[in-house]
């Protein structure tokens, strides 16, 4: 919480020295700046080192585990015969055996199919340094920070991971449906499929992704059959036809791994060629589309040691995925449907077609006069690509109305014509929603039933169904704890839909981000940034800040099910311990890393490694050893590869101010050098280069190493 409020005055300082620059800036994409400017206004520097030195107000709140729920958990967390994973599209989770999982769901299912092929270890690092060659060939297209983005990223082989689709498995369905409790114990079941998910969170290729993503994004909005998502669908459903017609839904199979990579650029450079005018006239076509191919083809991944390319499609994780989907499957409607469909129908039913399909990525829905054949439809459809295939669903019949689900509505047709529409949950959906008792900021629980009510008022249009729905969503909430009268506030304000702020009174906000803690609150440090800074008698900074507040953000912290599915998409892809290389010239790992899952710490303390460290990894706190002697050295780093070939440098030269290489030159002075001068272990990677100094320092305190001992 002290590093957020630092990083908070850091963002006033930029507010207070560039507040009267015209800072014009084309580039779509840059690296976050890490400029801390010095203040000279002397008030504005007594505020800051009071917002530093301002502590967090201690909150006492009881814990909401018992000890018997903590060690629970933590046997749940450790079990190796588990995988815990989040269900696809509903509000619940499952726990799977492991073994079912990554041979069934993973292996069967997918990664022994011809969409994947096994590659070597090091694919990812030739990826990048193509990359490299790539971007600098196309120089030009950039500003300088588009260029420092796409080449100086920090990267990290992709996993691969399945989630579980329970709402599509009908053994888990019917189970769900014959057993009304909290949790459902079944057997494997053999219909039971997953969505394929590789986190491109980091890898190579993340940066040029995003780029393209925000590039082509703009020509997506065009599509004619594009639907946005819920609201938008609700905005181009008609309220009642004239017409005698049919609901029918489709969905396209396996969509973004069946996306052959010749279709997606054929498809690209279409729409490059009809909407050049939305994109910027610095970006030329041949980058664009040797950048979309370099992506689909460097699409790596490791799962179990294993590193696998996928050959066909992206990543369901990719950023560029969707687009190249939408666009994919777009071209294919311009190019194969409307034609083929013109050929088939007349023209009045060719347009009423091409004017009613509707698609969200791989869902359509279209609202079908009863004198068109949907058999020719659904014909033309599954004809238009070998690898895309579509599956129609008519909707449900009844004697007055249809009926049929499409995104989270349900589509109601009345026999008079008039088109009604509800709202849709899927039968595995546990409706378990934050439960009020839980440790997260009030104004987040006390929002829930405004927000799920505001989705019923929104989606439902009959006014009698509408008014079922949310008695029923009321009961739900009261089993999570919600007290009567914030579902009446939350329900009564969703009604209203407002009011909304008068944007002349509306100030602008500077967000003081922090994480949440149950036990802490940085409300009295906010409050008093608020009273500093609007009632600072200094005349600059009163014009400054006269129109700006603070206002907390506060960061989710870990929950309980991120805590127990965390290690199924890391642990269980990567080995835990310290390891070399596949690079057979890397020094380095050659001689100085010594591979282990644990060491002995100066203090006698054996230390386990729970994570995977590699030279490559970055902020990384790491454990020296002198060759020579028991001296021993804790640091931190935020490249490891570069802070070790610094280390053995300064001890071959003996020309660094560092300790442990001064230590390492002198203990070897006299005697013949040979390499390794010392040996190279590592406690920990973090995710947050931030806390690299508190890390340090704590380890310091704990007398781990002989150098920093205190």
């Amino acid at each position: 919480m002290k590093s957020d409020a630092k990083e908070f005055t850091r963002k006033i300082r930029l507010i207070e020295k560039f507040h009267d620059s015209d800072y014009n800036d084309e580039s779509i994409v840059k690296n976050p700046s890490t400029y801390n400017p010095r203040c000279e206004n002397q008030s504005l520097n007594m505020i800051i080192e009071n917002i530093e030195n301002c502590n967090p107000e201690f909150v006492n709140r009881e814990e909401n585990l018992t000890a018997d729920e903590k060690n629970a958990l933590l046997q749940l967390n450790s079990n190796p015969d588990i995988i815990v994973q989040k269900a696809d599209k509903v509000s619940t989770f499952v726990i799977l055996d492991k073994k079912y999982y990554n041979d069934k769901l993973v292996m069967e299912d997918h990664l022994s199919k011809d969409t994947y092929r096994k590659v070597d270890t090091n694919s990812d690092q030739k990826t990048y340094k193509n990359l490299v060659t790539l971007i600098n060939t196309h120089r030009p297209c950039f500003t300088n920070n588009e260029y420092k983005y796409l080449i100086d990223s920090k990267w990290k082989t992709s996993n691969f991971y399945v989630i579980p689709k329970i709402h599509k498995s009908k053994e888990i369905i019917d189970k769900c449906n014959e057993i009304n409790e909290t949790y459902v114990k079944i057997v494997p079941p053999n219909d039971l499929k997953g969505r394929p998910i590789v986190s491109r969170t980091n890898a190579p290729t993340k940066h040029l992704s995003v780029l393209l993503e925000k590039l082509l994004s703009p020509i997506v909005v065009t599509l004619k059959s594009y639907i946005k998502d819920d609201w938008d669908f609700l905005r181009k459903l008609p309220t009642h036809t004239n017409e005698t017609c049919n609901l029918f839904t489709c969905d396209i199979v396996s969509l973004y791994t069946n996306i052959p990579h010749d279709l997606g650029l054929t498809a690209i450079e279409y729409y490059i060629d009809k909407s050049y005018d939305l994109l910027p006239n610095r970006f030329t076509k041949s980058f664009i589309l040797e950048s979309i191919k370099f992506i689909l083809q460097n699409n790596n991944f490791i799962f179990q040691d294993i590193m696998f390319n996928q050959l066909t499609g992206t990543a369901m994780g990719d950023s560029i995925a969707p687009t190249n989907a939408l666009l994919s499957i777009g071209f294919l409607e311009v190019s194969q449907l409307y034609p083929q469909v013109q050929r088939e129908f007349n023209m009045e039913d060719s347009l009423y077609i091409e004017n009613n399909f509707l698609r969200y990525i791989d869902d359509g829905f279209i609202l079908l006069k009863s004198t068109i054949d949907i058999y020719v439809l659904t014909n033309i459809l599954n004809n238009l690509h070998p690898m895309i295939k579509f599956t129609v669903e008519p909707g449900k019949q009844t004697t007055d109305q249809q009926e049929i689900n499409f995104l989270d509505m349900m589509v109601i047709l009345n026999r008079n014509g008039t088109i009604e529409t509800d709202i849709y949950y899927k039968e595995t959906n546990c409706h378990d929603y934050l439960n009020y008792h839980s440790h997260h900021p009030i104004h987040i629980k006390n929002n829930i039933p405004y927000n799920l009510a505001k989705r019923i008022i929104v989606f439902v249009s009959n006014h009698n169904r509408m008014k079922f729905r949310l008695n029923q969503m009321r009961q739900w909430l009261i089993k999570c704890g919600y007290p009567d009268k914030i579902i009446d506030k939350g329900f009564h304000n969703a009604a209203l839909q407002g009011p909304a702020p008068n944007p002349e009174e509306q100030k602008e906000n500077i967000s003081f981000v922090s994480n949440y803690y149950s036990n802490y609150s940085n409300n009295n440090v906010v409050r008093y940034i608020n009273s500093a800074l609007q009632n600072t008698p200094n005349i600059d900074l009163n014009t400054i800040f006269q129109n700006k507040r603070t206002v907390l953000a506060q960061k989710q912290p870990r929950n309980l099910l991120r805590i127990v599915s965390n290690k199924n998409h890391k642990n269980h892809q990567k080995k835990i311990g310290l390891f070399k290389c596949s690079d057979s010239r890397c020094k380095i790992c050659n001689l100085y890393i010594k591979e282990c899952q644990s060491f002995t710490l100066s203090n006698g303390k054996e230390w386990i490694i729970k994570c995977h460290i590699t030279c490559n990894s970055t902020n990384v706190i790491y454990f020296l050893k002198c060759t020579d002697c028991d001296t021993t050295y804790i640091g931190k780093t935020n490249n490891f590869r570069l802070r070790m070939n610094g280390h053995i440098s300064s001890c071959r030269n003996g020309n660094s101010s560092d300790r442990f290489d001064n230590h390492v030159f002198n203990c070897l002075k006299g005697e013949e050098k040979t390499e390794p001068y010392f040996q190279i272990f590592a406690l920990m990677t973090l995710n947050d280069v931030n806390k690299l100094i508190t890390y340090e320092k704590y380890f310091h305190r704990q007398g781990f190493d002989t150098m920093n001992h205190r």
